[in-house]
């Protein structure tokens, strides 16, 4: 029986974020994450085409992605379910492809764990009303966390490391920016959550829970390390004082 594999939806800004970040050779890296963790990477035609870049990245991009085509009646049909919901404007249908992609992959039989990673926080909430709990969302930092904490190549976790403080501090720059014009606030404190939640996630040891069921989980020491350091981002974004050795970390 061929192991489970977790499939990842991505949205455009990922990789518009990496071009942005100029991340070197992320593909190749990407694809060796895939391979050691088991990904297996999806996008629809309609955003893949929504990433500009040069031929040979784009051709490496489409080795490394499933491309899929997606129809506008299955896009309807994301808007319905939607309707359902009495949302009456719903996130663009390019994003809505991504949703039919993931909405097919949790119903196939082999009951893998399906990941939406995005930064767009209205297909964030269309995806998370109709499917809470069976689509994992993840922003594009957490996403790349997620890599840097389950990796067992330390070469592979000090490269996502990289990336993932890069990412992180192009999106809070971007999201700053905008602010004036489309409030911040909600969407940093969803992006700590969800950094929280990938870094519990990767560090919970289940050994306690073995072998005493009652005594339920616990909690390593780089929780509440990362903890720490959430704390100190919240205090750079709202333009706290920082001590001296909260500027060094």
């Amino acid at each position: 029986m061929s192991k489970k594999k977790d499939r990842v939806v991505f949205d455009a800004n990922f990789f518009i974020c990496m071009l942005q970040i100029r991340a070197r050779n992320i593909l190749g890296n990407l694809e060796i994450a895939a391979n050691e963790l088991g990904y297996e990477f999806y996008i629809s035609k309609v955003v893949f085409n929504e990433i500009k870049a040069p031929h040979t990245y784009l051709d490496k991009l489409r080795q490394i992605l499933n491309v899929e085509e997606i129809l506008p009646n299955q896009i309807e049909e994301v808007k319905n379910d939607l309707s359902k919901y009495k949302i009456r404007f719903p996130a663009q249908d390019p994003d809505l492809s991504l949703v039919y992609i993931a909405k097919n992959l949790i119903n196939s039989e082999d009951l893998s764990t399906v990941h939406l990673v995005t930064d767009d926080f209205k297909l964030v909430k269309n995806t998370s009303m109709l499917y809470k709990g069976r689509i994992n969302i993840l922003s594009l930092s957490s996403f790349l966390l997620k890599i840097q904490r389950t990796t067992t190549t330390s070469k592979t976790r000090k490269y996502f490391k990289d990336i993932w403080r890069r990412s992180l501090n192009y999106t809070l720059s971007y999201m700053i920016e905008r602010s004036k014009t489309y409030p911040a606030e909600q969407k940093i404190t969803w992006l700590i959550e969800k950094a929280i939640t990938v870094t519990e996630d990767s560090i919970l040891s289940q050994d306690l829970e073995l072998e005493n069921p009652d005594a339920g989980m616990k909690f390593e020491i780089g929780a509440s390390r990362y903890l720490e350091e959430i704390t100190i981002a919240e205090k750079y974004i709202s333009n706290q004082d920082l001590s001296k050795s909260e500027e060094e970390q």
